[in-house]
């Protein structure tokens, strides 16, 4: 068997930690989204649930409130089309107040019902750990990470999607959360790797990138 080049080299893991922009919101909040899509969707409740969020979502951003830059889901088929991380960073804000009203739309003895509140409480729970300006110990943290992916694969379990391997097993970002106790206790809190600010210039820098992948001039 021949290891990777990288793995002889002398780069190291540590030079590679975990930032909160891309791994917990454009990853894990993300993905907690597309799941309680499909989970409304599947009660067709996506639409009416998707409509009266927002509601609370487009208030939030008439505010202009400098920590919870919400943004409406977009489209016919509200989806999070356009959102940049602080979208999901408002979103992770108030997803506790969004949850609070489920039963309306879909009974509380439904299949998946409790563990989808669960799911939406240690992801929340987990993501504000993580991101306070309080000192966490990172034996807590590990716990509710633990607790998180326990309740992932529970959701899962109970709406009978689980496959071979769970689907947070198959996402890189659900299993990097492993490493950030570790982490933590090398480089400091998560929320001093943030790596989001003027996050939007991005998308003036994209549409000059037409030859990238294809040759060298995009360098220039």
């Amino acid at each position: 068997y021949k290891f990777p080049c990288m793995w002889s080299s002398s780069l190291d893991l540590d030079q590679f930690i975990e930032v909160p922009m891309h791994h917990i919101f454009e990853g894990i909040v993300k993905s907690i989204i597309e799941i309680q899509m499909s989970f409304f969707k599947w009660y067709k409740k996506w639409s009416t649930f998707g409509n009266d969020s927002n509601i609370i979502l487009h208030n939030i951003s008439l505010s202009k409130t400098d920590f919870c830059k919400a943004l409406p889901f977009s489209g016919d088929n509200l989806t999070t089309g356009g959102w940049i991380a602080e979208q999901y960073v408002a979103y992770a804000r108030i997803m506790n107040i969004l949850m609070k009203d489920y039963d309306q739309y879909v009974n509380e003895n439904s299949l998946g019902y409790t563990e989808m509140i669960v799911l939406t409480q240690s992801c929340h729970s987990l993501v504000a750990h993580l991101m306070t300006n309080d000192t966490i110990k990172t034996s807590k943290i590990k716990e509710l990470i633990k607790v998180f992916l326990g309740t992932c694969h529970y959701y899962e379990k109970a709406v009978g999607n689980v496959q071979h391997e769970p689907f947070w097993f198959r996402k890189s970002n659900f299993f990097s959360l492993i490493n950030l106790p570790d982490q933590i206790n090398k480089f400091g809190p998560l929320r001093l790797h943030w790596e989001g600010t003027r996050e939007k210039f991005i998308q003036y820098i994209k549409p000059m990138l037409t030859n990238l992948r294809v040759n060298s001039t995009y360098l220039v």
